[in-house]
């Protein structure tokens, strides 16, 4: 180490002394294309600056809104919709169902997300969201999965997709509460969805 460290230094004399014997025009020139070279170095090692992840939104029943209000809200939305273009929509059912019965809701839409409560497996209720693509298959899957019975009768809401004019069908479908159209929403993994319980009064808080 202390032999190379002699080599350096013998070479930095050299590169020194014939600098000096350069005219100042020349040093200034060669200290201009070190500080470019440099700089193109940098810019090119640099690590690539990494884009924000979009926020996560939150679509469905408003907080504090009355469930009431908010039917109607959606049930405006939906009739003013027209196009063949598929958009996400949250539709929440009148009470709790099993797979089966769930399939019937979708037919001619596509099912993204179910949403269920496991009642009385679970005293605390809390959702669970399980994706689905198609069912009733996918939903007997993660119940199995759950370590729930496959028939258990707890799916309260689902996240579709399709045209506004297929959306119009599930709203009229037995069974079907309200049916809120999310043009906005483009990526539901990223999407916090809220949806009335079934025993959720109409014009509760």
């Amino acid at each position: 180490m202390r032999e190379v460290a002699a080599r350096l230094a013998r070479g930095a004399r050299k590169i020194g002394g014939r600098l000096r014997r350069l005219p100042p025009l020349a040093i200034l020139a060669i200290a201009l294309v070190l500080a470019v070279t440099a700089t193109e170095v940098w810019i090119a090692v640099k690590p690539a600056a990494t884009p924000l992840a979009e926020p996560i939104i939150t679509a469905g029943l408003p907080s504090g809104a009355t469930v009431s209000a908010y039917g109607s809200a959606s049930r405006a939305k939906l009739s003013q919709l027209s196009g063949t273009t598929p958009i996400y929509a949250l539709v929440s059912l009148k009470s709790y169902l099993a797979p089966d019965p769930v399939a019937s809701v979708t037919l001619g839409v596509q099912p993204v997300f179910a949403y269920l409560r496991m009642l009385p497996m679970d005293p605390a209720g809390e959702p669970v969201r399980l994706p689905v693509s198609h069912l009733p298959e996918d939903l007997v899957a993660g119940l199995a999965a759950l370590i729930q019975p496959a028939d258990c009768v707890c799916t309260y809401a689902l996240v579709l997709r399709g045209t506004p004019a297929r959306l119009r069908d599930v709203a009229a479908r037995p069974g079907v509460r309200i049916v809120d159209p999310l043009p906005s929403v483009t990526d539901p993994g990223r999407t916090v969805f809220v949806a009335p319980l079934p025993d959720s009064p109409a014009r509760g808080g």
